[in-house]
């Protein structure tokens, strides 16, 4: 957003609820909002501290190019709003009426999710077979009892370390 469009939303916000703004940096920081001291071409002057800290009242100047948001704490009614940006400040596209599905569309869906279905079925990917002559993967427990003949074995051999030896 503009510096100059900053400017102009800063000036909408009546000085009752500066107290309590909360600007949303682009560093992910917050920045609460006691007071708006100063509204210049780049930056905005304000009191206030950093979110989550209670350094209350520290000067900061922010420049509007930091900016991302502005969030107001206090509830607003639909009135507080009306009288902050206007009536009709930007206007939506008209509501349309939304409609439940037809039979016709619901049994074409229901048919092209039938189609998928099958094909799905016809090109599912297969595991690898084992190539000829590879023996399979012996199991966990197969080869922890391997471990464990090879590992006694050589307790009992010469020149294994046995305690008290």
């Amino acid at each position: 957003m503009q510096s100059a469009s900053w400017i102009t939303l800063f000036r909408r916000i009546p000085t009752n609820l500066h107290d309590g703004l909360v600007l949303t940096l682009s560093t992910g920081g917050e920045v609460v909002v006691q007071k708006i001291i100063k509204l210049d071409v780049d930056v905005v002057v304000i009191r206030g501290r950093m979110a989550a800290t209670h350094d209350a009242g520290r000067v900061m100047v922010l420049p509007f190019s930091q900016l991302i948001a502005i969030n107001f704490v206090r509830r607003l009614s639909e009135q507080d709003v009306t009288n902050v940006f206007g009536q009709n400040a930007q206007s939506f596209a008209a509501d349309i009426e939304l409609q439940a599905p037809t039979t016709e569309e619901q049994a074409e869906k229901e048919a092209q999710s039938d189609a998928e279905v099958k094909y799905a079925a016809a090109h599912k990917p297969t595991a690898p077979k084992p190539a000829a002559g590879k023996p399979a993967m012996p199991s966990k427990a197969d080869l922890l009892a391997k471990l464990r003949s090879r590992l006694a074995e050589g307790a009992k051999g010469p020149g294994s370390l046995q305690p008290g030896g």
